[in-house]
């Protein structure tokens, strides 16, 4: 089976700096790396670090050291796992591994300037670290850096100019997970369905070169796969005892990318499980947008999906528990055995209170009902009765299309041991519609 090494992979270096390499860094223009220099809408991913030579870019939200997982966001990783196990469905974690550390040890080191540091053996080791604790949440997860950094024919995992990883890449990725779910090795080879039809990838980050610095690199070139020509030879998986088995695939651009799975993950993924695909994924969604819509649609209920993917790149941290919490909370929604709280009616500029103190409220899940699905963010800042206040930001991406948004938000209280709660505040967007607002609660 092909899969792919970078030149030099730094799994095991302790530490990158350029002024102790021989190679020096020459970015694409000096702006790149200064925040101030640029638009207020890259400002946030400065330093831009990149190279005239290699054509590699990296924005500073690309280059973490640290993805362990905080105690809380385990516990709630568990109970999302355990929602999905209640309903029969296997949940599997598709992360996209870290670009520097797939891109190896001579590009960073060509890359970064002699002011930059990047410890690529922490990064590499808190990125496993990570991926073993989401494995002990009762997920399945394929370690896909080290799906990334075996040895190739020279096909790339990544683009150079572009977050997003290339059609082999993302085989390579669907072959990992398969393995853990537990069908043959080497379904397929990667190097034999390259086909002659080549997709051109313009690249967004190239798209910043071209603002900041009127640098307009080429397109990238990449195979596109033929899957017609692979012979599925499936082992013994999880779903072999199933007939007719589909699985859902959730994700962010990666697997729809322009909107079309450009990279052809859900072709891969069938390829190398046999089961039947269906593409849920929305561009700019998310980590759980696309999710949390898959959730509160009849997909997950009605489908009869016997696995569920969730993708989505090492970026989106899972350490964002009001993320989980609003995805647990959609898990959990019961309408049926929900209890009145109040009913507010909110402009944008408001903050609302609601004062519980005279009868404080033991709560598992907050209900909040606004009557539109236009809403996209709302701040739950809850009071507990031992003085802890905890907030919620709870928030919805435009690109998520609106029938697929729901009107109700959720928010799973679970772990948080403060006693009763004695004040609920709620902050609408300031684009927000006027909504009456009802707030329920289960025990």
């Amino acid at each position: 089976m092909t899969l792919f090494t970078p030149a030099n992979v730094i799994i095991g270096a302790t530490y990158i700096a350029c002024h102790s390499m021989a190679l020096e860094a020459a970015p694409l223009c000096p702006e790149l790396l200064i925040a101030e220099a640029l638009e207020p809408k890259y400002q946030r991913l400065a330093p831009i670090h990149s190279d005239t030579e290699s054509g590699w870019i990296f924005t500073s939200d690309q280059m973490s050291e640290t993805y362990e997982l905080k105690a809380e966001a385990v516990h709630l990783m568990s109970q999302i796992v355990s929602e999905f196990e209640h309903r029969g469905v296997t949940l599997a974690l598709m992360i996209a591994p870290p670009r520097p550390l797939v891109a190896g040890g001579d590009v960073l080191s060509q890359t970064l300037t002699e002011n930059d540091a990047f410890d690529a053996a922490n990064a590499a080791a808190s990125f496993n670290t990570m991926i073993g604790q989401l494995r002990e949440t009762g997920a399945v997860v394929p370690n896909l850096l080290s799906a990334a950094t075996q040895v190739d024919t020279g096909v790339p995992f990544y683009f150079r100019r572009d977050t997003h990883w290339t059609p082999a890449g993302a085989a390579a990725s669907a072959l990992a997970l398969a393995k853990e779910l537990g069908f043959e090795e080497g379904v397929f080879d990667i190097s034999a369905i390259l086909s002659s039809d080549i997709y051109e990838e313009k690249g967004s980050l190239n798209a910043i070169s071209k603002a900041v610095c009127n640098v307009d690199n080429p397109p990238e070139p990449t195979p596109i796969l033929d899957f017609s020509a692979v012979t599925a030879t499936q082992g013994l998986g999880l779903l072999d005892e199933i007939s007719g088995a589909s699985i859902a695939l959730v994700g962010t651009s990666f697997s729809d990318r322009n909107q079309r799975d450009q990279y052809q993950v859900a072709d891969a993924l069938a390829a190398s499980t046999g089961a039947e695909i269906f593409n849920y994924s929305v561009s700019g969604g998310g980590m759980i947008g696309p999710m949390e819509a898959f959730v509160s649609s009849d997909d997950l209920a009605t489908a009869g999906h016997q696995t569920v993917i969730w993708e989505f790149p090492y970026t989106q941290s899972p350490n964002s528990t009001s993320q989980l919490r609003q995805l647990l909370g959609a898990l959990r929604a019961d309408t049926a055995g929900v209890s009145p709280i109040a009913s507010v009616g909110m402009t944008s500029s408001d903050t609302v209170n609601v004062d519980l103190s005279s009868s404080p409220i033991d709560a598992n899940l907050l209900s909040i009902e606004t009557g539109t699905s236009e809403l996209l963010k709302l701040d739950v800042e809850i009071t507990f009765e031992n003085g802890t206040t905890k907030t919620v930001k709870l928030r919805r991406k435009n690109r998520i299309p609106l029938e697929r948004r729901s009107s109700d938000w959720w928010v799973d209280l679970s772990g948080w041991n403060y006693g009763a709660i004695i004040e609920i505040s709620l902050k609408l967007d300031r684009d927000a519609v006027d909504p009456e607002i009802q707030i329920s609660y289960l025990r």
